[in-house]
């Protein structure tokens, strides 16, 4: 299922929703890319960011899994969406996605929260942005069943909308998978 969700506070949110993984998108030297993902950083405490620094450079499209620290999710992953030699693109997007949803799946994550990855000044617009995420889900779902949900955490209307449009044009209708969104769902 995947399920569209705004939120002003990713944490709150993906707290609301029983998410037991928040993935944050990095750059190869396991930097957090917006000031929103570097205050959860820093939220996240002294302990897990010192891990992921203890970890060195991640290739391109890399995923790695810390404890969630002082935030009120057991794990965070961290997929790499940029590097020195390489921008934000779409095929960047995939990989990391679909890094991050393998070590979800090896880690037994359920529900899984996520901001939509590589949108910004820049990077993808948001129409991209969904299209590579729900393309890779979709491709994840041939060989895991889990995460079992996937809780988009948008920022805003319009990426809500996208969201849920392009969610509801690419996953085929299916009685155990519904495509939800909206505040309070």
């Amino acid at each position: 299922m995947i399920r569209v969700l705004r939120a002003g506070d990713p944490v709150s949110a993906g707290a609301e929703v029983g998410a037991e993984a928040l993935l944050l998108s990095v750059g190869t030297g396991l930097e957090a890319l917006t000031s929103a993902e570097r205050s959860l950083a820093r939220q996240a405490g002294a302990e897990t960011l010192g891990r992921l620094q203890s970890l060195g450079d991640l290739p391109m499209g890399g995923a790695v899994v810390t404890p969630g620290g002082e935030l009120p999710f057991p794990f965070l992953i961290h997929v790499v969406i940029r590097s020195p030699e390489e921008a934000v693109s779409a095929a960047g997007i995939r990989r990391a996605f679909l890094n991050g949803l393998r070590q979800a799946s090896e880690w037994g994550v359920e529900t899984l929260a996520a901001p939509p990855l590589g949108i910004g000044a820049g990077n993808l617009d948001a129409e991209d942005a969904a299209r590579v995420m729900v393309e890779a889900l979709q491709v994840h779902r041939m060989s895991s069943f889990l995460p079992r949900t996937l809780v988009v955490l948008v920022g805003g209307r319009y990426e809500e909308e996208v969201f849920l449009q392009v969610s509801r044009r690419l996953v085929p209708p299916d009685p155990d998978r519904e495509v939800g969104g909206g505040e309070g769902d």
